[in-house]
């Protein structure tokens, strides 16, 4: 189980975007003209969120609403013991879970004060009861004989990050209108039908650091994957289980 390889959310929203060279005005009355572009802002932020989400490791999805129909496992401390100790379905493997938004057995919505999230990704049943071991895929999770959980999984991205999103967001913008751009000079080229822009290059030159966009380049710097740690599992170093939300 786990978040899609994708982002889940944009890092920005068009509102946030700060490209006012790219607002035409009418050079007789000063009014503002509207503008045609080969892509709109929320495609443009898209793209540049996704860029960025691969240059920095896919930390940050944003938040992710999943829904799954698990199977259980029943553990204490990585040995088997009975379910009424510790009952617990894990249902991430990389991002923490930030919220068990509906459990469903049997078609029924269980009660949120007979579970809790361990470790942000355990979900762990308290009344003594086990989570269904087995249920009919084939049937909707309405019917008895299913188990279904709703949550809430992933992280946002910084506000470095955020306003980075933004900037190359206005960059591309700039890019696609055949206008003055910061970007290398091989990050765009010239199609018959105008100037289109070449998402590898640019995906290239900031992951190469050199995109020309200050604020890109220092905020995917932090969070390049070139800058992870390698890690040591000892046994005498292992933290103690968690409950969420603390």
């Amino acid at each position: 189980m786990g978040v899609p390889i994708e982002f889940c959310e944009p890092w920005t929203t068009v509102d946030r975007l700060c490209c006012p060279d790219l607002e035409p005005v009418d050079c007789v009355t000063g009014e503002p003209v509207a503008a045609t572009y080969a892509w709109t802002d929320d495609e443009l932020i898209d793209a540049a969120t996704g860029i960025l989400f691969r240059q920095t490791c896919s930390l940050f999805p944003g938040l992710c609403v999943i829904r799954v129909r698990p199977c259980v496992q029943c553990s204490c401390n990585r040995s088997p013991c009975g379910c009424g100790r510790y009952s617990f379905v894990d249902l991430q493997d990389r991002y923490p879970v930030i919220n068990v938004d509906e459990v469903l057995i049997d078609g029924v919505v269980v009660d949120p004060a007979t579970y809790r999230v361990d470790d942000y990704h355990r979900l762990v049943r308290l009344n003594g009861q086990c989570w269904p071991v087995c249920q009919d895929l084939s049937l909707p999770e309405t019917e008895v004989g299913t188990f279904a959980v709703e949550y809430t999984a992933g992280r946002q991205a910084p506000l470095q990050l955020q306003m980075a999103a933004a900037e190359l967001a206005c960059e591309l913008k700039r890019a696609c209108n055949g206008l003055d751009c910061r970007f290398p000079s091989n990050v765009t080229h010239v199609s018959r039908q105008g100037v289109t822009m070449d998402i590898s290059a640019v995906e290239a030159a900031v992951n190469g650091g050199v995109s020309g966009l200050a604020a890109v380049d220092i905020a995917v710097g932090q969070y390049n994957c070139a800058r992870s740690k390698s890690r040591v599992y000892h046994p005498q170093l292992a933290k103690p289980r968690q409950v969420y939300p603390s």
